[in-house]
């Protein structure tokens, strides 16, 4: 219970600045559960990796709220900072003793990278993509989507699932899009 407590509220922290990012870290350990329950993941296997989801944006505490909050497209430099998120959270959990923790540092580092291994930090491809970052992806992107942002307004629920779809086995695992699919429903009820 205290490991879980220090975790959220951990989460917590890197999102504070905003009411919204901190509801996204909830809905994405939420959505990351379903995922999993889909996929009929053990309890222990989908408690630990619905745990450190939350600490998946860990590394945007190095990212200035200028960058993190600007209304609208970044530039090339900006971009370049917000790309570093990934390998500030992993270089952040990396080395900790604890289970859950070395888990969230491989999710921290690998939810950008891409099935078809245009994604970063390092262009990982396929299943060279930790599994646990390839649900984590699929459960961001979603919420990012359905979700205002000050860049962006919220998207339908149909836009949302149709781009998901539509990243089948580009953007994301098929199988994690396939289990998504099925569960889509619970998932939706995250956002009433």
């Amino acid at each position: 219970n205290s490991q879980n407590e220090i975790i959220h509220k951990l989460g917590e922290v890197v999102e504070f600045r905003s009411e919204e990012e901190t509801v996204h870290v909830v809905r994405v350990s939420k959505i990351t559960n379903i995922i999993c329950e889909s996929l009929g993941w053990s309890n222990e296997d989908s408690d630990n990796i619905t745990l450190a989801s939350v600490l998946h944006d860990l590394g945007k505490i190095s990212i200035s709220d200028s960058v993190l909050y600007k209304p609208g497209k970044l530039n090339s430099e900006e971009f370049s900072k917000v790309m570093n998120h990934t390998t500030v959270g992993n270089n952040l959990l990396k080395n900790s003793s604890q289970t859950v923790l070395k888990l969230a540092a491989v999710i921290a580092l690998e939810h950008h990278e891409k099935w078809d291994g245009t994604g970063y930090p390092n262009g990982k491809k396929g299943k060279n993509i930790s599994i646990h970052a390839r649900i984590v992806s699929i459960a961001d992107v979603y919420d990012a989507l359905r979700s205002l942002r000050s860049y962006k307004q919220p998207w339908s629920r149909k836009e949302a699932c149709d781009y998901i779809l539509s990243e089948r086995g580009q953007q994301f695992d098929p199988l994690i899009v396939d289990c998504f699919v099925k569960c889509e429903s619970e998932i939706n009820s995250l956002f009433k």
